[in-house]
Formats: C-alpha cells, structure tokens, sequence
C-alpha cells in the first residue's frame, strides 16, 4: 500500500488541535519534529511518521465539532486571557467536550457571529484570504454617510498599502446604519474603512460568514451546525 504525504501544518490542523496557521508558526518556532528531527516548512509525513510537538506525540483526529456562537460585547475571541476577562470558551464551557477554539477574530467591544471549531481545515477555508468567504457586518457610524463615501467603499478603499474590496449600502433613510460586506479579515479592518473615510464606528456587529449567519441567536446563544453551514440544536 502507497503512503499518503501532506504537509506537517496539514496534519496537525487535521487533528483539530490549532488552525493551519498557528500550525505553521508552531513549525517556525521549531517545535515540531518528525522521527525526532526538527520540522521545517514544507516538509510532508506519511500516516506511519511520528510527529510530535514539544516533544510530545500529536494526537489523533478528535470527532468534529462546528459552533456558530453569538458574541457579546465584553467578550474576549481567545481561548485563554491571563487577566481572566471572559472569554468565547467560557460561553459553551461544560456544554461541549471537545476542545475548541475560535477561528479569526472579533474585537472585545463588537459583537455578532464566532464560529467555534476543531477542524483546522475548515477553519484554514473560512480564514485564508484565497477563499475570499463573504464577512458580512451591521455599522452604526457616527453620521451619515454619504453616497460618494458608500460609492468609494464599492470600488476599494486603499489601506495599508492595498486595495480593501467590499461592498456597502446604508439600511436606514438615516444613512447612518451600514450594511458591509469584505472578503477578509485583518484586524481592525471595518473601523479602519471608515476611519479612512473620517467616519468613527460606534457599534459593530458581525452577521455572517460565508453561508453561516447569525440567524435568531441572541447574545451569549450558539448553535451547532453541520460542516456545509446547516443548522443543529440550540443551547441556551
């Protein structure tokens, strides 16, 4: 029988243990090996290499888990905060068994949909900007915008040395609650839009990534769902 090789970063994120990011920074910082010599990017196992990580053996693939969480304000999106402010993991602890973690990020002052995994492929699609998966966001602005200022967010605001494509439409006869959609997600990136345009943001929310939406969660709910974005139970 042929053996099959991926990527180091591939299979650890198979495992459901980090995202393929962090896999790889994890590979960088020299703390995975295979058969007891030191990963480097770009390296390939078969099933039957020992990969470990720390000097400890990678484990195998967890069952999968996929969360669409509704996220306060005050909220951290991390796994572990070290002065103990409440954080996404802290929302569905003793309701989930398998570890988790949130894939990107939402500011501690914003709210709307996380999305909680341990499939780090899944994770890798819904992140990566070669995807380009849909982040679709409600912005209440500090005034009202005007349609030049929604028209030069149509056709790509230039920050930090590129071109930010989205798309937007104000959703009320105010003009001051926007509707926005990008196709990635840098931190900061929908105040940053604004701030460009002279425009603060004084509230954000985040209503759906790719086809999975905030729907009829409220603050602190979430949901499962099946990998193609399908609804599953609710807890509350």
């Amino acid at each position: 029988m042929q053996e099959r090789f991926q990527r180091v970063q591939k299979i650890i994120a198979s495992t459901g243990l980090c995202s393929r990011r962090n896999a790889e920074i994890m590979i960088k910082q020299g703390r995975v090996k295979i058969n007891g010599k030191t990963a480097r990017l770009g390296d390939k196992a078969s099933d039957i290499d020992k990969i470990t990580i720390d000097n400890k053996p990678l484990r195998k693939r967890q069952d999968y888990v996929y969360i669409a969480l509704y996220k306060p304000k005050g909220v951290l999106c991390t796994t572990y905060d070290e002065k103990k402010r409440r954080t996404v993991i802290d929302l569905i602890k003793n309701k989930v068994r398998q570890r988790v973690y949130p894939v990107g990020r939402l500011d501690f002052d914003s709210e709307g949909l996380v999305i909680l995994t341990n499939d780090g492929e899944f994770a890798n699609n819904l992140i990566h900007p070669r995807y380009e998966k849909e982040k679709e966001y409600i912005v209440v602005l500090d005034k009202p915008i005007t349609e030049k200022g929604i028209n030069l967010i149509n056709n790509g605001v230039r920050w930090d040395k590129r071109i930010v494509r989205a798309k937007a439409k104000a959703v009320n006869a105010e003009k001051t609650i926007i509707k926005i959609i990008v196709f990635e997600g840098r931190k900061h990136i929908i105040k940053n839009i604004f701030r460009k345009l002279h425009y603060k943001v004084k509230d954000l929310k985040r209503t759906r990534i790719g086809n999975i939406s905030l729907g009829n969660l409220k603050p602190a709910e979430f949901i499962f769902f099946k990998k193609e974005g399908e609804d599953g139970r609710k807890d509350n």
